[in-house]
């Protein structure tokens, strides 16, 4: 293969999948593999002092400054179209499943007096990994019961309330008709603190998280509760 000149043009062969987690299709292996190539010989074509300029990010005098963008340029090429190859992008959904698993484990989490998150966020790491990319998700959403250790818990009164109540019926209904585990932290609620009559607590039932909550008994696993101040 000859050495190609420095400012041959060169263009990504899967523009479609820079930007995403998607394995490439085998017929686009080599394409990938061929564009690298090319773009490590263009990066070639250019000087050791070329080269130590980019690096080091001088300020570009006259044409350098045209050479300094077209070796950021390749050597972001060269990176990204590196990554489509790597061997954590193409692990197979069953593997990828199983790891997704292992990250929400299967176990209580302990509530402390000042939050009623859990020490490891678990509904957050499994939100999170849902809205990585499309394959992500996809895999993700094959685990019903992800999203239900633990459902979010919810405070009130709370800034964005309403959010947290449409995040709550999104893990419930993720969770298909698997058993579901609560966290209640009343430290959380500071309204309790000025009820001094046990007749005066409100209606839970009618407070729209235990509404909800009350709706889907029949499938609570666990349910932790903390009443510290």
């Amino acid at each position: 293969m000859p050495l190609l000149s420095k400012h041959a043009s060169i263009v990504s062969p899967t523009p479609s999948l820079l930007e995403t987690n998607r394995i490439p299709l085998p017929h686009d292996r080599p394409r990938i593999q061929a564009a690298i190539q090319a773009a490590e010989e263009q990066l070639k074509a250019f000087t050791r002092e070329d080269l130590f300029r980019a690096f080091v990010d001088e300020p570009p005098a006259g044409g350098e400054c045209w050479t300094l963008s077209r070796i950021s340029y390749l050597n972001d090429f060269v990176r990204k179209h590196k990554a489509l190859l790597s061997p954590a992008r193409n692990l197979p959904p069953e593997l990828l499943a199983e790891i997704f698993r292992s990250v929400v484990p299967p176990r209580r989490f302990h509530t402390s007096s000042s939050v009623a998150l859990p020490k490891e966020p678990a509904h957050k790491i499994t939100y999170a990994i849902s809205q990585t990319c499309k394959y992500w998700r996809d895999v993700a959403l094959s685990i019903p019961p992800n999203y239900g250790r633990p459902i979010p818990p919810l405070q009130y009164p709370y800034p964005y309330f309403h959010r947290r109540l449409s995040f709550m019926r999104l893990f419930l209904e993720r969770s298909k008709d698997l058993p579901i585990h609560i966290i209640i932290s009343m430290a959380r609620w500071p309204f309790l603190n000025t009820l001094e009559a046990e007749d005066s607590l409100p209606n839970f039932s009618r407070l729209p998280s235990f509404s909800l909550l009350f709706s889907q008994a029949h499938r609570w696993g666990t349910l932790p509760t903390s009443t510290c101040a």
